[in-house]
């Protein structure tokens, strides 16, 4: 009996957290292995802690995201500061003091700590996550052998800084259910199905010489296989109540939208068009404080780099698109776009034949059926069939060609 007492006692006490740490050990550095943009450094190791920093590098090769881990793998049952640790280990992560990337909690005093989330690693493999100062703002849990993740916060005021520029958020609820998929051990946002809601009551920054603020962002998108399991089937929404930048109006929007049989790639692709979007956006804003017109959008679209939207336009090849509606109220006046899309597809008669027979590659047409409103400029006519196409001659309406500038209102 005494024994079993010392196996029992080594095994609840030595054993067990030293297999669990060494496990997760492995976890993290496979983790970072298969994240090329990721360094994961380790710092310290004791029988029941370990110490790391996770650094995200940028393109330069510079430190943008420096991250403290330290991970707690105590004997089950061991008191700390959630209570007990009733699974295989406890872990604390904050952002280094060093890190060019900063989150805070508002108000902003000198006295103010980074961000720090406290969390749990369960016996079923899930990571809980939660804010350690904000112990009822709610979780996110992450299920490791499913790939999913569901839950939800709702976290009162903070900053984010990055560099120089400043991003104040008030209070901001989030609610996500997503389930994703690994291509060569990799997650990827083709693998990404489910439901992602962000609510942010306002949001105004400072960067570059330049104060912005927006009142309420409302966004909601949800991902769904097609039925034949390979494409996806998109909806989602977006609403700004009011934009201001150095203190002039912009205005304000709302954004309904459904996507049937969109290629999987194409979520990805959307963020990296409106990321490239958002550069050219503030880049105007710091040198004009207007709201930018229709020679200005033009210019974007030219400034984009080649591949953004086409990139977008291929993922939507087989796709159907509905508009349910895009509407835009500002100083200069207001419009409202509604309508489908479907295609593109390929037109046979616009390429050259050969012996009866199609040569070379035909051109991409997009059937577009919208109605168009606006207050400030004619428009096309209510319910007008267009048919719009692009290739390597440019864009072209109903046959004509046209500059990008006159697509926008």
């Amino acid at each position: 009996m005494a024994a079993l007492l010392l196996l029992l006692a080594a095994l609840w006490g030595y054993v067990i957290p030293y297999q669990s740490g060494v496990r997760l050990d492995k976890a993290l550095a496979s983790w970072a292995a298969m994240h090329p943009d990721w360094q994961l450094v380790r710092l310290a190791q004791s029988p029941y802690q370990r110490d790391y920093q996770l650094i995200r590098q940028s393109r330069s090769s510079n430190a943008v995201l420096t991250l403290d881990i330290c991970l707690k793998s105590q004997p089950p049952g061991w008191p700390n500061v959630m209570g007990n640790q009733w699974g295989w280990a406890g872990f604390e992560l904050m952002l280094d003091p060093e890190s060019r990337v900063q989150i805070q909690s508002l108000p902003i005093t000198p006295r103010a700590s980074p961000l720090r989330v406290s969390g749990l690693v369960d016996w079923l493999g899930r990571l809980h996550f939660y804010l350690a100062d904000s112990p009822h703002a709610g979780s996110l849990i992450l299920n490791t052998v499913q790939n999913s993740g569901q839950g939800s916060l709702d976290v009162p005021g903070w900053t984010l800084r990055i560099g120089t520029a400043d991003y104040l958020f008030g209070r901001t609820a989030l609610d996500v259910d997503v389930q994703t998929h690994t291509e060569q051990g990799v997650m990827a946002w083709r693998g990404l199905d489910g439901e992602i809601g962000i609510d942010i009551r306002r949001l105004g920054w400072v960067a570059s010489g330049q104060r912005g603020l927006i009142d309420r962002i409302q966004l909601r998108l949800r991902q769904t296989p097609s039925d034949n399991g390979k494409q996806r089937t998109i909806t989602g929404s977006c609403t700004l109540d009011s934009v201001q930048v150095n203190q002039q109006p912009w205005g304000g929007g709302q954004l309904a939208f459904a996507i049937d049989a969109a290629e999987p790639e194409f979520i990805g692709h959307l963020a990296t068009l409106i990321t490239d979007m958002q550069t050219q956006l503030a880049q105007h804003a710091a040198a004009s404080t207007k709201m930018p017109d229709t020679r200005h959008l033009a210019h974007m679209l030219r400034a984009l780099p080649q591949d953004t939207l086409p990139a977008v336009l291929v993922a939507l090849r087989a796709a159907e698109v509905r508009l349910g509606a895009l509407r835009w109220h500002g100083p200069s006046g207001q419009f409202e776009l509604s309508g489908q899309a479907f295609g593109p597809r390929f037109a046979a008669d616009t390429a050259p034949r050969v012996e009866g027979k199609i040569a070379g590659p035909t051109q991409l047409i997009w059937q577009v059926h919208a109605q168009l409103r606006e207050a400030t400029t004619s428009g096309l006519p209510s319910g007008a069939p267009v048919n719009i196409s692009y290739s390597a001659d440019g864009w072209q309406i109903n046959g004509r060609p046209v500059d990008s500038s006159a697509i926008f209102p």
